[in-house]
């Protein structure tokens, strides 16, 4: 049960009272500066869920309604809501952002005590609803005709239990801020919603994207990818930027094909139908012509619920993409700061390296770069496109952050943290009428104060689309212009140099860390090499250069150890398929001129075909000579004639090295002596004058037959 001491209520109606008598109960400033918020210990929870008109009106009433929840063990009753208002306004973003850390119990405001609605009980764990209207008369004997600026505006339960009578003290609170711009005040200013969408995109060892139960629920209703995609729904058209990991998108298209592993499989058709092998466009992979009357192709299986899941996400996505503005970060978001200290070529492949799917719906989107952290470093802002905007925060700047900046060429686009952070406690900083109040509150002060605009804010994570149109419907104000995030920031900007930054060594800290970088270098180059093997498969070298990426990304650092985990798998994996081709050679070769022939063995083991090399090493004196290239069928050997040339009378090492088609190695060789057992010019000299005398002596001796034969037989 929440309780506060019997004295300390006593003690609260002692002090109240005569505010109670006068109507309006004490008012309190503002916490100080930097103070943490206390947390809310009061039994009954109330929630704002819709205000209108979102701005003190000249006339007319303000209708203020949400939720009230007993969080107690004990039932609560005769509970009264009242609105609460503050006298003055705050002037400044100083006192705006030093309210909106103001203790939940600190009271800000005064109650409108002849305004309220009643709820008779609620039991522990019980919600009902509220519903205040609050005419400007009343407002009016607090405020009169309203000072501009920016005043608290909230609701008071005020309640009894059995265990705690009732007094003034607030058994429940829920509080914002409510904005008064006079009418005719002239100029409106400019004001761009960003909504990002990134995410971590962490990878099985066989390339699947991992945790697809995550995915399931963030793509769903409720889900923060779902939320986010219902938010801007209710923008409309050019009211609302979108700032995007194109590689974001990729793997929702890949759980949409179902979450598919890596694959070897052919992309390519043979040049001639079964000429390594591969099925022909009209065969089957057994040789059988394809029958339509055959089993169902798994691309037949109804989808699944994950994949409908995902295609319904795309789907409704497509459209608003096309009609809301689309900033593209990096692929895969990379870490800018830690790739131009550890890999600054790295930077300009993701810059390059194309979303499949923005392809496919022919919709380009504008380079920006910034960091989730509103921080970024030097080096990564002298590594990134020129072309690319610069985002960051307000957070980045030693003091007095501008709207627009301009860092020699770069132009730098300062997005409000405190508009991201929303309104004050206790309750959900950033639910729609927290986070409307607390944009269109720093839009006033802007226009209050002229210079400061445009208003560039990122909204946070974990938006929720409920009340969403009531969110954009009260932006609809005639001194705020809502616009792209381009436009925003057309505005000349003021020039900066780079002592007016600051990058936090925390920051530094946070960085991904130069071994991360090896194993994605490792896995870019690998993977090109695997292509460059495969005969017919010209997409795996991008697939797993995606996947590169994806390991360095903004959203890796708070889980470096398991993504750079996840790099040397897919890296193991890679050089696993190229260890699966292999080469052999004889324990020897003998020479017996001074050329001749041998013969090598290739061995593939995968299931696909392959496209091989060899590149030979020999001492001096040697040449070994191997055809340009060798193609293999899957799961085959092949023997390969080499021809090996000497001029010299000796035992020569060669070594055969297997490579792909660009002559990069792939890990298998093989050693081999190669003996030559020509002779010298003297030696033939030898041999020849040896041949010429035995035959000589053959000769001879015929001769001297012959003569015995021709003559005289002596007469017995």
């Amino acid at each position: 049960m929440v309780r506060r001491p019997v004295f300390l209520r006593a003690l609260a109606l002692l002090i109240g009272l005569p505010a109670l008598l006068l109507g309006t109960p004490p008012t309190a400033s503002a916490a100080p500066s930097g103070a943490e918020p206390a947390p809310d210990r009061t039994p009954l929870v109330v929630t704002i869920d819709e205000m209108t008109p979102s701005v003190l009106p000249a006339s007319g009433p303000i209708r203020i309604s949400g939720r009230v929840t007993n969080r107690d063990d004990v039932p609560w009753t005769s509970i009264s809501l009242y609105p609460l208002v503050s006298r003055g306004p705050m002037h400044t973003r100083a006192e705006l952002a030093e309210a909106a850390a103001t203790p939940s119990s600190a009271p800000v405001g005064e109650r409108v005590v002849d305004v309220d609605d009643t709820i008779s009980e609620l039991a522990p764990g019980a919600t009902s609803e509220y519903s205040i209207t609050v005419p400007r008369a009343e407002l009016a004997e607090l405020i009169g005709a309203g000072e501009p600026g920016i005043y608290w505006f909230g609701v008071h339960a005020i309640a009894q239990s059995e265990e705690s009578p009732r007094d003034l003290e607030a058994d429940g609170r829920a509080r914002t801020f409510l904005p008064n711009v006079p009418a005719g005040t002239p100029g409106a200013v400019k004001t761009s919603l960003v909504l990002p969408l990134r995410r971590f995109l962490g990878r099985e060892p066989d390339g699947s994207l991992s945790n697809p139960d995550a995915w399931q629920r963030s793509l769903s209703r409720g889900g923060r990818l779902r939320e986010a995609v219902d938010f801007a729904s209710a923008a409309g058209p050019g009211r609302l930027s979108w700032l995007v990991d194109p590689a974001l998108l990729d793997a929702v298209q890949r759980i949409a094909d179902g979450n598919p592993p890596r694959s070897l499989e052919p992309t390519l058709q043979p040049t001639e139908p079964g000429e390594t092998g591969s099925p022909s466009p009209t065969e089957s992979p057994t040789g059988d012509e394809g029958d339509d009357d055959g089993d169902a192709d798994e691309t037949d299986a109804p989808p699944t619920r994950e994949q409908e899941t995902a295609r319904s996400w795309l789907s409704d996505l497509e459209p608003l993409l096309r009609g809301q503005q689309l900033l593209t970060l990096p692929y895969g978001d990379l870490d800018l700061a830690a790739a131009a200290d550890h890999d600054p070529g790295l930077i300009e492949l993701a810059d390059t390296q194309a979303s499949a799917v923005l392809e496919d719906w022919d919709i380009d989107g504008a380079p920006v770069i910034g960091a989730p952290s509103g921080y970024l470093d030097l080096g990564a802002v002298e590594a990134s496109d020129p072309d690319a905007t610069v985002l960051v925060s307000d957070v980045a700047f030693v003091d007095d952050p501008p709207a627009v900046a301009q860092l020699g060429g770069r132009k730098l686009v300062v997005a409000s943290t405190g508009a991201s952070a929303g309104g004050p406690g206790p309750g959900d900083r950033t639910s729609g009428v927290a986070l409307r109040q607390r944009i269109l509150s720093e839009a006033a002060l802007r226009l209050l104060e002229p210079g400061r605009d445009p208003l560039v804010v990122v909204l946070p994570p974990g938006l929720t689309s409920v009340g969403a149109d009531e969110f954009f419907d009260g932006l609809e104000v005639p001194w705020l212009d809502m616009t792209t995030f381009d436009d925003a920031g057309r505005r000349r900007g003021r020039p900066i140099t780079p002592d007016d930054l600051v990058y936090p060594e925390r920051q530094e800290r946070l960085e991904l860390d130069q071994p991360t970088f090896d194993a994605v270098d490792q896995l870019i180059d690998d993977g090109e090499v695997l292509q460059n093997l495969l005969t017919l498969n010209d997409r795996i070298g991008a697939d797993l250069t995606e996947e590169a990426l994806c390991g360095v990304s903004y959203t890796a650092r708070q889980t470096q150890v398991s993504a750079r985990a996840g790099l040397n798998r897919a890296v193991g994996w890679v050089e696993d398929k190229l260890s699966s081709v292999q080469i052999g050679a004889p324990p020897g070769v003998t020479l017996s001129s001074e050329s001749g022939d041998f013969v090598a063995t290739i061995t593939n083991r995968l299931d696909q075909p392959v496209t091989v090399a060899i590149r030979t090493r020999s001492d001096p004196g040697m040449e070994v000579t191997a055809p340009e290239s060798v193609d293999l069928a899957p799961r085959s050997r092949s023997s390969v004639l080499l021809q090996a040339r000497t001029s010299e009378a000796a035992v020569h090492n060669v070594t055969l090295t297997l490579t792909d088609a660009d002559g990069t190695p792939l890990g298998s060789s093989a050693q081999l002596p190669i003996r030559s057992a020509q002779v010298s010019n003297v030696i033939w000299v030898i041999m020849g004058t040896g041949v010429l005398l035995l035959f000589g002596t053959i000769l001879l001796r015929l001769v001297r037959r012959i003569r015995r034969r021709l003559e005289p037989q002596d007469a017995s």
